[in-house]
């Protein structure tokens, strides 16, 4: 069941990466910073997935670096690095904005939603955080291959594995930083996580000539 999720999932994602690029770089800055923010939001919950412990947001985070580069290809390297600077600031946004609305005391008949809103956000100010850190490094990291690759190797070829080798620092330092005393077996979930990624990446590369048709 989770596996076919999981596949319509990808497809989903892919989907919307294709509509926001009709609307070109806006489109495109639009579904990079909402899947940043679901990675992040989403990554707490842990699902059995091809007989491994994963979390349900990888899919996001190669949606994110996907859209990234099709800005790096359509519309130049100063764009690109925009792009990280606005999923920058929105990462810091969140997280600040999110305390005000800990902070009102609530009302009596509310107060169940107030108790489920501080068990979604509280642990969020580490995961988020911590993934400014990593976003920033890697999202850069990932722009560097991606652009010198380009050079030699085609388009599908010079994404993946941009891709393959931003990821594999991401989502160690992610789970070695952000998730100690929030998930167990961070050695499983690095190497799973890691694995669901290259999934990923090997159902969404294939597609970047058409999306990038689109965005151009």
């Amino acid at each position: 069941m989770n596996e076919t999720i999981f596949l319509s999932h990808i497809l989903a994602i892919l989907g919307a990466v294709y509509l926001f690029s009709h609307f070109k770089q806006v489109g495109l800055n639009i579904i990079f910073v909402v899947q940043i923010l679901f990675a992040n939001l989403f990554i707490l919950k842990q699902i059995p997935l091809f007989g491994l412990v994963v979390t349900t947001t990888d899919c996001y985070t190669i949606g994110s670096f996907l859209a990234l580069n099709m800005i790096r290809e359509c519309y130049g390297k100063e764009a690109a690095n925009q792009t990280i600077l606005l999923g920058l600031i929105t990462m810091i946004f969140l997280p600040f904005m999110s305390l005000f609305l800990l902070s009102y005391a609530p009302s009596a008949e509310n107060l169940s939603m107030s108790t489920l809103y501080a068990q979604l956000l509280t642990p969020s100010y580490k995961i988020f955080f911590t993934s400014i850190i990593c976003m920033v490094t890697f999202q850069k990291l990932d722009t560097i291959v991606f652009s010198r690759l380009r050079k030699t190797l085609s388009l599908s070829s010079a994404m993946f594995i941009s891709l393959m080798i931003s990821q594999a620092f991401d989502t160690f330092c992610f789970t070695f930083i952000a998730l100690p005393g929030l998930l167990n077996n961070l050695g499983h979930i690095f190497i799973f996580s890691y694995f669901m990624k290259i999934i990923t990446i090997c159902i969404m590369t294939p597609a970047t000539k058409l999306l990038i048709r689109r965005a151009a």
